[in-house]
């Protein structure tokens, strides 16, 4: 009998040092593919807890003021799903685009995890050259310059007369 309480007390603590949250998630990255200039993407990020204590979420981080993170929970049951919605809006931004959002757990073994949207921005209406640079003109030099304007919307383009802005 004493062997067997002395056994037992033995193994006691290593059961509670092992007890953890375990924050599994179910993919890291979303590529959303070719998007237009202003149009927003929302992706939902989900995520449990495969461990046997409380998961903590909490200190949400995002690498621009142009993608907004929502948690369904910064508290997660053991065996309970969690849910993040990252919405980005792509107003501003043209070419490749990379967003990323992360949040720090409890989780010993995942401190802290990002999830990173991805994908590519096209302008509605291009125009290329996008900037005209002539430098200092003598007054009264007339100017010219050849534009390409290549309209992807679904709204026409009406042209009106430059204006020198310096």
């Amino acid at each position: 009998m004493y062997r067997l309480l002395l056994l037992l007390l033995f193994f006691y603590p290593v059961g509670v040092a092992t007890a953890a949250p375990a924050l599994v998630v179910e993919r890291l990255t979303h590529d959303f593919g070719d998007i237009f200039q202003g149009d927003t993407v929302i992706e939902v990020f989900r995520f449990h807890n495969a461990g046997d204590q409380v998961l903590k979420v909490g200190n949400l981080r995002s690498s621009c003021g142009c993608t907004q993170a929502l948690l369904t929970s910064n508290r997660l049951e053991p065996g309970a799903i969690g849910e993040m919605q990252l919405k980005f809006n792509s107003r501003g931004f043209k070419g490749p685009v990379q967003k990323k959002v992360s949040f720090s757990t409890n989780d010993p073994t995942h401190p802290s995890v990002a999830f990173v949207l991805r994908g590519r921005v096209k302008p509605e209406l291009f125009i290329q050259p996008d900037k005209i640079r002539w430098g200092v003109v003598p007054k009264g030099t007339p100017l010219t310059a050849e534009l390409q304007i290549i309209n992807d919307s679904a709204s026409p383009v009406v042209l009106h007369q430059p204006k020198v802005t310096n």
